[in-house]
């Protein structure tokens, strides 16, 4: 179990950076729709996506090229199927769970 202060302080930060613009439509999006959202699914999230991405010039499909995140050695999946198999395992595990917070949480 994730220690209570750091669960606290790290919705804490995912508050401050739900602020921002695009995140606040998606979560005005999401809020105005939530019994939608109690549970998720691919679709649901490819949504949410489009809403969080709008006006950036990224689409609404898996990538199918490699990328890279600066200042990190981290290399995401770059495979369709690995994306789309990492993607459900984790809707599985946020649809299992019953605290709200600890699902935006790991959503996040």
């Amino acid at each position: 179990m994730l220690d209570p202060a750091i669960f606290k302080r790290e919705i804490e930060r995912f508050t401050v950076e739900f602020r921002g613009s695009p995140p606040r439509r998606s979560g005005d999006y999401i809020l105005t729709n939530r019994e939608e959202f109690k549970k998720i699914n691919l679709d649901k999230v490819i949504k949410i996506h489009v809403i969080l991405t709008g006006g950036l010039g990224i689409g609404a499909a898996f990538r199918t090229h490699p990328v890279a995140i600066t200042g990190t050695n981290y290399l995401p999946l770059t495979e369709r199927d690995s994306l789309i198999k990492a993607l459900n395992q984790t809707i599985k595990v946020i649809n299992s769970l019953k605290n709200t917070s600890l699902k935006a949480f790991i959503a996040s």
